[in-house]
């Protein structure tokens, strides 16, 4: 499961969400950019980048791209396809409802958002 969600939150994500293949080398978000989706690692990996540095990477189960959804502000870094991955994507407007159904998710998804920006 995603980042600390329950099965029913990832449920919620999996049926607003469509399935992607992206291979190695594609940005999937850039920093500065309007976020417009949220994104969940199924397989493969990806690097996250700030200012054109490598400032870590994320694999299977995990999130990202909620910052800029729950802030409603740009994005804070780069998503770098680093193995050919395959990526759900939930666009914004289908979070935004998601919010607001399902408040818990909301919570939830910013604890972790917060967690990972002071790591």
């Amino acid at each position: 499961m995603a980042d600390g969600l329950d099965k029913q939150d990832w449920e919620a994500l999996r049926e607003a969400g469509t399935e992607q293949d992206a291979p190695a080398g594609q940005v999937l978000v850039r920093e500065g950019a309007t976020g417009g989706s949220l994104f969940v690692i199924l397989n493969g990996t990806v690097a996250i980048t700030r200012g054109g540095r490598r400032v870590g990477g994320l694999g299977e189960g995990h999130l990202f791209g909620e910052v800029a959804l729950l802030e409603g502000g740009a994005r804070t870094a780069s998503a770098i396809v680093e193995q050919d991955a395959r990526v759900l994507v939930v666009p914004a407007s289908a979070v935004r409802a998601l919010f607001d159904s399902r408040p818990a998710l909301r919570d939830r998804m910013l604890r972790e958002a917060q967690a990972r920006l002071l790591a």
